[in-house]
């Protein structure tokens, strides 16, 4: 067990060193200040909120089966690399090895698109052989190393449309699968996992952005901020649940398209 830690911890150490250190400007949030465009908040709170549920309660999770064109459009890359990695999660959650080796075949074409070569390679050395192990906390670290990296690097080659888009990805893929969950079985609390600032960020962002192409999908975000900003400090209802769902599907089905 040690050497697989080991081996872990040096895919962490490999990934973290592509990235470089050049000092950016604060927002007051304590956040950095990308030129205009803003830094968006990771999707790992929503995780972390489903560690209190049970593996079972997960078994609802499954691959969105979603067809992206995204094999030379760097954009649709991010949107696709965004959706797996969050996609990757829901696996570790469910504990989902099929699905999780899934995710790791189609992520390493799009790697190449989006300039990030080798990240896949050495993810693949920690994760599988941990998850033969059965430590799945293990490989849950890995793949938010893996897309802390990325977003570290696209940053630093001032890439911010395809960190945009990978962003939106990811939190398409969590809102649409978690709030899933969430309608299932709602509560309240359960709901206010899905409450994030993300959307405020993300609006923004693609404002900068070629807004004819994007028209349709800032439409849906905009929707989703609207959504955050009505309930304020309360839980989401049922039928905000709802609507996410339904936005976050708009926007997948958009890319879908080429």
């Amino acid at each position: 067990m040690r050497k697989l830690l080991i081996i872990a911890l040096a895919c962490l150490a490999a990934m973290a060193g592509i990235s470089c250190n050049r000092e950016k400007d604060k927002l007051p949030d304590g956040s950095a200040k990308v030129s205009e465009y803003a830094t968006i908040p990771s999707f790992q709170a929503v995780f972390l909120a489903l560690d209190k549920l049970d593996a079972k309660d997960l078994d609802g999770f499954a691959s969105s089966g979603a067809t992206l064109a995204a094999e030379r459009d760097t954009l649709r890359a991010a949107f696709a690399w965004g959706m797996l990695v969050a996609e990757a999660q829901l696996a570790v959650a469910g504990r989902n090895s099929g699905w999780l080796n899934s995710v790791l075949e189609q992520l390493g074409p799009l790697e190449q698109t989006l300039g990030q070569p080798g990240l896949v390679e050495r993810l693949e050395q920690g994760v599988k052989p941990l998850v033969a192990y059965g430590e799945w906390e293990q490989v849950k670290r890995l793949f938010y190393e893996l897309q802390a990296t990325v977003d570290k690097n696209l940053l630093d080659q001032a890439r911010y449309p395809e960190y945009t888009l990978s962003a939106l990805g990811s939190w398409t893929a969590t809102v649409n699968q978690i709030g899933g969950l969430i309608r299932k079985n709602y509560s309240t609390e359960t709901s206010r996992a899905l409450k994030t600032k993300a959307w405020d960020n993300l609006a923004d962002n693609l404002l900068l952005m070629d807004s004819g192409r994007f028209a349709l999908i800032f439409e849906q975000v905009q929707d989703l901020r609207d959504i955050m900003n009505t309930a304020g400090q309360n839980a989401l209802t049922p039928e905000q649940v709802e609507a996410m769902m339904a936005a976050t599907d708009k926007i997948r089905t958009s890319f879908e398209t080429p």
